[in-house]
């Protein structure tokens, strides 16, 4: 098992010491961290939410602390809010460790030789297959231990439900665990088709020494009942993320394409006609759903989806799909 904590990384000396005083703090459940220098609201702020980013298992620190300042010592105060006690969070431990025993055999992460793309593939469809978007803690008036366990690892392996965050944890906690490069990414999505909108949490992920980024949350939303996994946020470039996700607070490039499912698969179409062959191959070897890039633009991808499906399956076949416009994505199904 591998200890990615970017966050921690990428400080220097001096805030290095601020994370593990504080790291330390929060793993002994203390009342008050005392922090050296006077800080200001901003750098408390990215101090507390570097560490809850780079230790998935510090679910019991919610997102709740005061804080003061002391000019005369120079040190700055953390009063941390935990959501349980300390008796409790072994208990949790337990819990979260047994199950993800469970599924790490499951996905037979532990195979010899298995490569890291397979890896975190089987990660990405049994977050799809198994787990949901946890629409109810958004809502008003919810109760905060709902809340905490949906923005943290509780939610993922206690209820099998979590937001954004929690998934994301989640999931750099589990390949992490498979050795597997992994941290997570806090910035902005889009919804509505207005980019930029909603604070959203994702992860990245290194493969061959190449870093990508992947939306398990979106993949898990566009996945129906997850029968069959949507790629469509699978291990993308910068380029491809920012159509949708304009910013994130991580600063390391993802420039490579050569890991995404689609081009991977063959399943990036640069033409129609190479489109309409291996949709025509698919079917004709018994394939119920398939998902494929179109790689030349269209201004009206619902058409051209249209017109390329109406071209492969015969006058019985019914089939309905779905579409991300930015990254032309086209994902269809046959039947119910």
């Amino acid at each position: 098992m591998i200890h990615d904590r970017y966050f921690y990384q990428i400080a220097d000396a001096e805030t290095k010491k601020r994370i593990r005083i504080l790291y330390e703090g929060l793993d002994d459940f203390r009342k008050e961290i005392r922090i050296p220098g006077v800080l200001t609201p901003d750098e408390i702020t990215a101090l507390m939410e570097g560490v809850r980013a780079d230790n998935p298992g510090f679910f019991h620190f919610g997102h709740g602390y005061r804080y003061g300042t002391n000019v005369i010592y120079n040190e700055t105060v953390i009063l941390p809010e935990y959501i349980c006690t300390k008796k409790e969070a072994a208990g949790y431990i337990r819990l979260i460790r047994q199950r993800m025993d469970l599924l790490h055999a499951g996905l037979k992460l532990g195979t010899p030789g298995m490569s890291d793309y397979e890896k975190v593939r089987r990660v990405h469809d049994a977050m799809v297959r198994w787990f949901t978007y946890d629409h109810a803690s958004l809502s008003l008036g919810i109760d905060t231990d709902h809340f905490h366990a949906a923005h943290s690892i509780l939610g993922v392996f206690g209820k099998r439900t979590a937001v954004c965050e929690g998934l994301s944890l989640a999931i750099k906690l589990f390949l992490n665990r498979a050795n597997v490069p992994c941290i997570v990414v806090s910035g902005h999505g889009g919804t509505d088709g207005d980019p930029g909108e909603v604070n959203h949490a994702w992860n990245m992920v290194r493969l061959n020494g190449k870093p990508c980024q992947m939306d398990v949350t979106w993949d898990i939303n566009a996945s129906g009942d997850g029968k069959y996994p949507s790629y469509t946020y699978f291990l993308l470039t910068d380029a491809e993320m920012r159509l949708s996700h304009p910013t994130w607070d991580v600063k390391i490039p993802c420039r490579s394409p050569e890991e995404n499912y689609f081009y991977r698969n063959g399943l990036y179409f640069r033409t129609e006609r190479e489109a309409v062959s291996r949709i025509r191959s698919a079917l004709s070897h018994g394939e119920k759903a398939m998902s494929f890039r179109i790689g030349w633009r269209t201004p009206n991808l619902q058409k051209e989806a249209a017109d390329l499906l109406g071209k492969c399956l015969d006058f019985t076949s019914s089939a309905t799909f779905t579409m991300d416009e930015g990254l032309q994505v086209v994902s269809f199904r046959i039947g119910s």
